[in-house]
């Protein structure tokens, strides 16, 4: 039987997520649960983060080889300037303690990738491996 499609969904902001999170845990039909924090898009469309708009290309490569499953939620932390500053709730959310964009996790386990790890094809491989 053939493993269901990976289901993308995308949350703008802090407080979207903090709305968002705990109907997506609950979803037992989104499991597991994957969110990769990213910067948010600038005026041509992509994220200001340079390492995040790599990391898209480097997921889209894994799909192609190796087609995931679940449901990987893109939040996006808002523009440099807000993500930056060290009160950014997104660094200071005892759940979340990002350093980092992008940072992908995979929610309710210790599996997170971030800085250099994230854009590597096995690390990444890995992260979505099922248990």
């Amino acid at each position: 039987m053939a493993s269901p499609a990976l289901q993308e969904l995308e949350i703008d902001g802090y407080e979207n997520f903090k709305s968002r999170i705990a109907d997506l845990e609950k979803d037992s039909t989104k499991s597991p649960l994957f969110l990769l924090f990213t910067g948010s898009d600038n005026a041509q469309g992509q994220s200001w983060c340079p390492d995040c708009v790599v990391l898209e290309k480097t997921l889209k490569v894994l799909q192609s080889k190796n087609p995931l499953s679940g449901c990987l939620v893109r939040v996006k932390v808002g523009v440099r300037d807000y993500w930056k500053d060290k009160s950014c709730p997104f660094r200071t959310d005892p759940k979340l303690k990002l350093t980092s964009v992008p940072t992908l996790m995979a929610w309710g386990t210790p599996k997170r990738l971030s800085d250099e790890s994230v854009n590597n094809l096995d690390n990444l491989s890995m992260l979505f491996e099922e248990d």
